[in-house]
């Protein structure tokens, strides 16, 4: 067989079961491909939660955003991080009122922030093709 390997090409209960450690971009990018390539539900993403820090009083977890962006088709493809189409309007405002901005943050992950993690789960698939 050539080309790339796909879930389709795998006969029926020949699927193995991944689990795969990811962090930042590269581990997002980890977790898409693996996502492609394996049955639903076949592969599982431990992200780390080792840079998650708190700032401005908000939970902040950097690799599960990064992950989660990518996963659900949301990522900024030109930065690599972050999400497509991302105001900065927050930090914006943060910064107008002298408070810290360092870190930049926009108006979604916040709302995942105040939301709660099962809000900013990316879309599941009902049926792979």
């Amino acid at each position: 067989m050539t080309g790339p390997v796909t879930a389709r090409h795998r006969p029926p209960g020949d699927e193995k079961k991944i689990v795969a450690l990811c962090g930042g971009v590269g581990g997002a990018k980890l977790a898409l491909g693996l996502d492609r390539i394996s049955a639903s539900g076949a592969a599982t993403i431990v992200v780390n939660v080792g840079d998650d820090f708190e700032h401005l009083g908000l939970r902040i977890c950097p690799d599960i955003d990064t992950v989660l962006y990518t996963l659900g088709n949301l990522g900024d493809q030109a930065r690599g991080w972050g999400r497509a189409g991302e105001s900065w309007n927050f930090i914006e405002n943060v910064k107008l009122l002298g408070g810290d901005d360092w870190f930049l943050l926009g108006v979604a992950p916040r709302s995942c922030s105040v939301s709660g993690p099962t809000s900013c789960r990316p879309p599941m698939r009902s049926s792979r093709p």
